[in-house]
């Protein structure tokens, strides 16, 4: 990503998170309401979650994505390390890791282009970009008032 410490994927499996902590990830953020990650076996695994959960090929909404894109934003300013992730990393997860990044700074077509460029997968579907472009402006407005 254009941060090192932000990370979009699919689903994590339990017995993936000794690897992801190893891999120094210490934050997951997981946009699946049809599953949730074990809260319990991050926290055994030095990770916080954030679960905001949203059904597949949905956008999340303009709240979700504030309330996301600070969290990380939060935790990558102290120094964290944080996963979005979604069941195949192709939407969800790649619209909140977008609207991180224009949180951070970033448009949305350039946090779009640069998501895209990193992950192969990475294909939001209308509603999801138009969701994007929706929360930009929202966010935006935020900033300026």
């Amino acid at each position: 990503m254009g941060n090192p410490h932000l990370a979009v994927g699919g689903r994590v499996r339990s017995e993936d998170m000794v690897a992801l902590n190893k891999a120094g990830v210490t934050h997951v953020v997981d946009t699946r309401s049809e599953y949730c990650d074990d809260k319990d076996v991050l926290a055994q695994n030095s990770m916080d979650l954030l679960y905001l959960p949203t059904p597949d090929t949905y956008p999340l909404t303009v709240e979700q994505l504030m309330e996301g894109a600070a969290w990380a934003n939060e935790q990558i300013g102290h120094g964290g390390r944080v996963l979005i992730h979604c069941e195949h990393g192709v939407g969800r997860s790649v619209l909140l890791t977008c609207a991180t990044l224009i949180y951070g700074g970033m448009h949305a077509s350039d946090a779009l282009d640069l998501v895209k460029a990193k992950r192969w997968q990475a294909a939001p579907n209308q509603r999801q970009v138009a969701r994007l472009r929706e929360f930009e402006s929202a966010f935006r407005a935020r900033n300026n008032a």
